[in-house]
């Protein structure tokens, strides 16, 4: 009986690593983030990121999947809270799951090591991330 329960395991763990092998060469984003600035413009476009003491991240799952230690559907620095939604890479865009709109859509940047995410305000914001693990492919 040990050696079915061993062998299930073993399958569903290949097939795992098979998905996130898949989503790799794909070009998904496999990748955990920590914020380092945020934007907030007060109206007149003369905001400018500034630095933030945070330890919130966002990490890029397999299966589209991307979890936060804070929430998504708000621009906030603060942890405590699992953020969940679905990313579409080649839309560039997070859906954040339970957020007051079904529509509410995070777009977002990368460029080197730096993830930028656009919260859909009146005037601009966004928050500004640091790669800390994992890879980005085009």
């Amino acid at each position: 009986m040990n050696g079915i329960k061993n062998l299930l395991a073993l399958v569903v763990v290949t097939g795992i690593i098979i998905s996130c092998s898949k989503n790799k060469v794909e070009g998904q984003l496999l990748s955990k983030w920590k914020l380092i600035e945020q934007l907030a413009d007060p109206g007149d476009g003369s905001g400018v990121f500034t630095p933030v003491d945070s330890d919130k991240t966002i990490e890029f799952l397999c299966n589209d999947d991307v979890i936060s230690n804070g929430p998504l559907c708000t621009m906030s620095t603060e942890t405590g809270s699992v953020g969940k939604g679905k990313y579409d890479a080649s839309a560039k865009i997070i859906v954040p799951d339970n957020c007051n709109s079904p529509e509410y859509q995070l777009a977002y940047s990368i460029n080197d090591s730096v993830l930028i995410l656009y919260y859909p305000c009146i005037e601009g914001c966004g928050q500004k991330f640091r790669l800390i693990e994992g890879a980005v492919r085009p």
